[in-house]
């Protein structure tokens, strides 16, 4: 496939933001330019909540039927104090549910992203280079321009658009490239996320935990089917080489199970962020998801929250170049 000269739009990154506004836009009929530097979905499990808003969204887009397939209801949720004691129980809101869809649910985002690029690939309009990386952009107040690179053949291209939607990530090069800065926020935690598939449920809580414990607070989240994560804070001393080794992770895990009874599928450790971009749009380009926020992962709404902005542009957007809306609605946005 090879590209237009000039496209409506074009999408810079295809993860599930990046796939979600794919499929706004593929609706919508914008002829769109996906650019991915990747391949492949990503192959393990990275987010692994969302809520009743998130799935009214890929309902708008004709996708909740296929998302339940890799989702079910959000479990009650315990907070546990360092004696073992609940200090609070949220327990999920019971049926008729007042915005038809549960309050939240957990996921296998493999799968979930796999349900959003079969969606965004069915679009007529929309056009998906993957192996392809943004190399540089520049604009005037009349469209943007766009040197992309083919990183198969090796071979660039020139090509405009009327706007540009950067969901690259929080490492994403656009927000440096149009000269963005962030504002931290001063949140910053080391921790380890531990995802595994177990072998006998019955052997483990059924619903979900938040440690409230000075010695180290963890999260247990029971996963889609039989996978289960767990997020252990490094505590001061700890290195991330220490704590990834595969016998340092069983004995952090033995609380719950013997190696015997879990498949370690990943572990990582992370630096827990909150940073937001001190703008989120720059002329025609806009910021979505970690591009223009980094929010620490508890309770599951770093990717809600891009995937509201998707939601959000798209409405803009439509308002603006259907409707006959004056741009400044853009200038809401951020």
């Amino acid at each position: 496939m090879s590209m237009d000269d000039h496209y409506d739009t074009v999408i810079v990154g295809y993860g599930p933001v990046g796939a979600t506004m794919s499929n706004f836009l593929g609706r919508d009929g914008y002829r769109t330019a996906v650019i991915e530097r990747d391949q492949d979905i990503f192959p393990l499990p990275r987010a692994i909540a969302f809520d009743h808003e998130i799935m009214r969204i890929f309902q708008s887009i004709g996708l909740a039927d296929d998302v339940l397939r890799h989702a079910q209801p959000y479990r009650r949720t315990v907070y546990q104090g360092a004696q073992g004691q609940p200090i609070r129980i949220i327990e999920p809101s019971p049926p008729p549910f007042p915005f038809s869809w549960n309050s939240n649910y957990t996921f296998y985002q493999p799968g979930l992203e796999g349900v959003l690029r079969e969606g965004a690939g069915s679009k007529e309009s929309v056009d998906i280079f993957l192996r392809h990386e943004l190399e540089a952009i520049d604009q005037d107040e009349n469209r943007a321009r766009l040197t992309v690179r083919d990183l198969e053949a090796d071979e660039y291209y020139e090509i405009t658009a009327d706007y540009v939607f950067a969901a690259d990530g929080a490492n994403g090069p656009v927000r440096r490239m149009v000269g963005i800065g962030l504002e931290d926020l001063e949140f910053d935690e080391p921790w380890i996320v531990i995802d595994a598939k177990i072998k006998e449920p019955a052997k483990f809580p059924d619903h979900h935990i938040q440690y409230c414990e000075p010695t180290r607070p963890c999260t247990y989240v029971v996963g889609n089917r039989h996978y289960r994560r767990w997020e252990l804070m490094l505590m001061p001393g700890e290195t991330p080489e220490e704590i990834s080794d595969p016998a340092r992770i069983a004995a952090l895990l033995s609380r719950w199970a013997s190696p015997d009874d879990i498949e370690v599928i990943r572990s990582a450790v992370y630096r827990f962020h909150a940073l937001v971009a001190e703008h989120w749009q720059a002329g025609r380009v806009f910021l979505l998801g970690d591009a223009a926020h980094q929010t620490p992962p508890f309770m599951g709404q770093g990717m809600c929250q891009g995937i509201r902005d998707a939601a959000n542009l798209s409405w803009k957007l439509n308002q603006v170049s259907r409707h006959n809306a004056d741009p400044v609605l853009f200038s809401t946005y951020t």
